[in-house]
């Protein structure tokens, strides 16, 4: 069974982790959570549930246990059909969930789903969605790594990903396409991206200075993690600071994530859910490090973790207010590192630029792309 929550700091160090300890542990302690939990699925007849994934424990087929479970958790559920399904009627699920409350009550909540069928191949892949089958072949991964090679497993997700286009391809493909032509649905055209940057990930691909506690932790985060969660963790968000107007505090758009989206006189925010860099270029407005900083050049800023110092100017108002606002996004406290463009701190920064080949050898997103086209045509 799960724990109720973990609040992992390496390297422990009061004046640095102070912050994030005391934001994590107040929150876990805060929410509305459920104890010694059961959860059954129903189904009609020609589906049935062919999987659960999760930090779970299943003593049978048909029931699922948690120590507890609450708003930052989640379970998914795997269906198969092995009858005929009727196109009038639908498919009918029901989820039953029976827990305790922190009083000691029992509570029994009850979630109705009635989904579409349909015999057009096509359909499915319209109604598809790149950040929920993420969060499924996360969960399937990470889960086949206890006792398969990180090797086999990342085979096994691109097998996975060539099957899926190469079916579209044959099936669903309004016309007959060219030999050298990616054809791809609409609605998952960003799936390969997300899929290397899982196989790249530290778990499947841990690089130097990842240690097993890391990869420990990160997949039992993994493992009840939500669609929105493990999204912004596999592609993180890369914000350009330095494009909002000077008194708008909003989370500006983000960008691409790769270096080659980097500006070296901008100012950027990457975060992944987890971490939180304030990436500065080197010929970043002296004007602004002095707003922000209150030092007086680019090289007279410090890098490392903390936080900004509060000055009463638009600056340093708009900057602290973007990181408020990004922090409110996510379940867990984001400590800021600030890293300087061509700084030895700059790597930890480098590592979440996701589209880029990794420094553990993971392959860019155009090299993965290619690979993957090539095996669709044989």
């Amino acid at each position: 069974m799960i724990d109720i929550f973990i609040i992992y700091l390496s390297d422990l160090q009061v004046d640095r982790d102070a912050e994030q300890f005391q934001f994590d542990f107040q929150r876990d302690v805060q929410k509305v959570i459920g104890f010694n939990v059961k959860m059954k699925v129903h189904t009609r007849k020609g589906i049935r549930v062919a999987n659960y994934l999760g930090s779970l424990h299943m003593e049978n087929r048909s029931e699922v246990k948690l120590a507890a479970i609450d708003s930052d958790k989640a379970v998914v559920v795997e269906f198969k059909h092995d009858g005929k399904l009727s196109q009038e009627v639908g498919v009918h699920i029901q989820f039953e969930l029976l827990y305790h409350t922190v009083s000691g009550h029992r509570r029994l909540r009850i979630h109705n789903a009635s989904l579409n069928c349909s015999s057009q191949l096509i359909e499915t892949f319209r109604s598809s969605q790149a950040e929920t089958l993420l969060n499924y072949f996360a969960k399937t991964a990470y889960r086949a790594v206890l006792d398969q090679g990180t090797k086999r497993v990342q085979d096994q997700l691109v097998t996975h990903l060539t099957r899926m286009l190469a079916s579209y391809r044959k099936h669903c493909a309004h016309s007959a396409p060219t030999r050298g032509q990616l054809v791809m649905p609409q609605f998952l055209k960003v799936l390969p991206l997300y899929l290397n940057c899982l196989r790249k990930s530290k778990v499947l691909l841990p690089g130097p200075g990842v240690s097993i506690d890391d990869r420990a932790y990160l997949r039992q985060l993994v493992m009840s993690m939500g669609i929105a969660e493990t999204n912004v963790l596999f592609y993180p968000r890369l914000l350009p600071i330095h494009g909002l107007n000077e008194n708008q505090v909003t989370v500006p758009r983000e960008v691409r994530c790769t270096a080659r989206t980097l500006s070296p006189e901008g100012f950027y925010l990457l975060e992944d859910g987890l971490n939180l860099f304030l990436w500065i270029g080197m010929l970043a407005p002296a004007e602004w490090i002095q707003n922000v900083f209150g030092a007086p050049s680019f090289n007279a800023v410090d890098c490392g973790a903390g936080s900004l110092p509060v000055l009463d100017n638009p600056s340093s108002r708009q900057i602290r207010g973007v990181i408020h606002a990004v922090r409110k996004q996510r379940a867990r406290f984001l400590k800021l590192l600030v890293v300087k463009q061509a700084d030895g701190t700059e790597g930890q920064f480098r590592q979440l630029l996701v589209e880029d080949k990794s420094p553990s050898g993971g392959a860019s997103y155009p090299d993965f792309l290619h690979h993957v086209h090539l095996s669709i045509q044989q």
